[in-house]
């Protein structure tokens, strides 16, 4: 089971990758925009993420969670480089092309946050006795 506070910043984290993912839905590839909220959302993810440690947990609830980080770290870091490489896009089908990669990796992360924070409300649920 996640503490209250862990929740907190998981759906603080959530709403920024939507956020994120809602900005590379509407721009044509304004990339210095993107870079610089994708920079903001790495600082958070490193700040208020990592930070919350996870020593306190469960062990099967810390194992996941930790797995989960670290597949987010991953695609944070495979996102960056496509802000990257966007930046660098001429040809309006390479830029559709990277705008299209750089959804998939927000897609990506989002669906993390619903599974470890969907694992907290069942980990919530499966503690409470029935019919509460």
């Amino acid at each position: 089971m996640l503490p209250e506070v862990h929740c907190q910043k998981y759906r603080q984290f959530q709403q920024v990758v939507e956020e994120l993912l809602a900005l590379a839905s509407e721009t044509e590839g304004d990339s210095k925009t993107l870079k610089v909220k994708v920079l903001e959302m790495q600082q958070l993810f490193q700040e208020q993420i990592l930070g919350l440690g996870i020593d306190d947990l469960d062990p099967s609830v810390a194992s996941c969670v930790q797995s989960y980080q670290t597949e987010m770290h991953k695609q944070q870091r495979l996102l960056g480089n496509e802000v990257l490489f966007l930046q660098t896009c001429q040809q309006p089908q390479t830029r559709a092309r990277r705008l299209a990669q750089i959804r998939e990796r927000l897609e990506a992360l989002s669906r993390y946050l619903v599974v470890v924070l969907g694992e907290a409300s069942q980990e919530d649920a499966r503690r409470s006795p029935p019919g509460h």
